[in-house]
């Protein structure tokens, strides 16, 4: 996956316009398709802007991530990693105790 790419992704995963990340980021819509699309790259401190507000680090946007885990994820679970990451406190701790829940019940059967 291109850098573009993974801007794309985790954007889409968060269900984030194109237009109200680049409001956020402030850039221009048409700056922001230019990295989506792979025909420019930003800056260093644009880069790490671009980490904080999709919730991803500057490693994933890199494609440098693949000493982060040994697990490779589908894109469904990298999907629900970054929703779970913008989620608050208390709503992260409600979906790890349903995620409790349904383990212990599945170990049971």
């Amino acid at each position: 996956m291109k850098f573009g790419d993974r801007i794309r992704y985790a954007r889409e995963c968060l269900d984030i316009s194109r237009n109200d990340l680049a409001k956020k980021l402030q850039l221009s819509y048409f700056t922001l398709s230019k990295y989506e699309t792979s025909e420019r790259e930003p800056d260093f401190q644009t880069l790490l802007r671009i980490s904080q507000a999709l919730h991803v680090t500057t490693d994933f946007l890199l494609g440098n991530d693949t000493g982060q885990t040994n697990l490779a994820l589908s894109e469904a679970e990298q999907s629900f990693l970054l929703q779970y990451r913008v989620l608050s406190l208390q709503a992260k701790d409600r979906i790890r105790n349903q995620l409790n829940f349904e383990f212990i019940q599945q170990q049971q059967k």
